[in-house]
């Protein structure tokens, strides 16, 4: 896959293997369709919440939207023009529906997969004729404009996120919390109640900042960069107690920058 997003030609010996794992994963590619044309989807259970929910599988996810990529692009160098826009039309819809997740590595893997499937286009329709219908198909499914409000909700969702794990750690335990301290037990406990006011004003600070990341999310990278890179900033400054917003807020200004290229490379 490297090689050829770097514009190197397939190896024969490449094309024929490629060839067998698509026909031996057939089933992995019409799911994919099938979730595609769901109105809504979620990977995880609804029934819990997003801190005890698994993280989608990036690596799984991402290799087969690949694969889903070449199932494409050798559908049209057999003449199936139509057939592989569909199979692309499918793996957009469902990399869209992942953005909603309520996550934002969920997020995070959805563009990633959306820029697997978009970036080499113009391998499948180069030199091709393509039919009225299938071009509206990609326009459609082209459209970088509600990426934004898709960041938007994943910071809504990260501030769900940020309470469950507040509410999990206040009545915990410092081995709960995977401390490496293996003294008594009621020390454990003793620094937890001490530091407890601690990590309450870490939230209560925090919290505000979701909506701040929620509102850049709509503006675009351009206008929002410099004030993202401040905030990126303060947040490292925090006093050693926030660990709790520094785990959660990190680097922040990298997805508004990744969530930007995929608007160019759909524009």
């Amino acid at each position: 896959w490297t090689d050829f997003a770097a514009g190197k030609p397939l190896a024969p010996a490449d094309r024929a293997a490629l060839r067998d794992v698509i026909l031996q994963n057939e089933k992995p590619l019409e799911l994919v369709a099938e979730m595609g044309d769901k109105p809504c989807f979620l990977y995880r259970d609804p029934s819990q919440s997003l801190l005890e929910s698994l993280p989608p599988d990036a690596i799984q996810m991402s290799q087969t939207t690949k694969l889903l990529f070449f199932s494409s692009l050798f559908s049209a160098e057999d003449g199936d023009v139509s057939g592989a826009i569909a199979k692309l039309v499918s793996g957009l819809k469902f990399t869209a529906l992942m953005a909603r997740e309520g996550t934002l590595i969920a997020f995070l893997i959805s563009l990633f997969d959306t820029r697997i499937l978009s970036q080499p286009l113009g391998e499948i329709c180069r030199g091709k004729a393509l039919e009225d219908k299938d071009l509206v198909r990609l326009m459609s499914i082209q459209d970088p404009s509600p990426w934004r409000e898709r960041l938007a909700a994943a910071f809504r969702g990260e501030r769900v996120f940020f309470i469950e794990a507040g509410h999990y750690a206040f009545p915990g335990s410092f081995k709960d919390l995977g401390s490496v301290y293996e003294g008594a037990s009621w020390l454990r406990n003793l620094g937890l109640w001490i530091v407890r006011p601690l990590l309450k004003r870490d939230m209560r600070q925090a919290l505000p900042s979701f909506e701040f990341l929620e509102t850049q999310a709509k503006v675009p990278y351009y206008q929002s960069r410099d004030v993202l890179r401040a905030r990126d900033l303060q947040i490292k400054e925090r006093p050693w107690y926030a660990f709790l917003s520094k785990m959660m807020f990190g680097n922040s200004e990298a997805a508004f920058m990744k969530e930007a290229q995929i608007e160019a490379i759909m524009l």
